[in-house]
């Protein structure tokens, strides 16, 4: 169902492309399906949008920590934490060693 989801988002985002909550939604969908550069660009356009916006920093976290980008996975945990955003306790642990 995610091909459907992805296909729903994108129609909310054509009548609304600085629709944030879509987006996030859509790059889940996108990192659902192992398409992360995808998802990456649905997270980079929603913090274009909106720099404070803390779930697509973590989002970005865990896609970077997927891709053994342990650099960026930490910023944005880090960045997320700063703006309020409750960061999982599995990723905060898996990052522990890359501070």
């Amino acid at each position: 169902m995610l091909d459907e989801a992805i296909t729903e988002y994108k129609k909310i985002l054509a009548l609304n492309p600085d629709y944030g909550k879509s987006r996030i939604n859509l790059g889940v969908a996108y990192h659902q399906q192992g398409r992360l550069e995808q998802a990456i660009q649905e997270y980079e356009k929603v913090l274009a949008l909106n720099p404070a916006y803390g779930e697509a920093h973590h989002n970005l976290s865990i896609i970077y920590y997927e891709k053994k980008n342990y650099k960026l996975a930490v910023l944005h945990c880090d960045r997320a934490q700063e703006l309020g955003f409750e960061v999982s306790s599995e990723l905060l642990a898996a990052l522990q060693s890359y501070r």
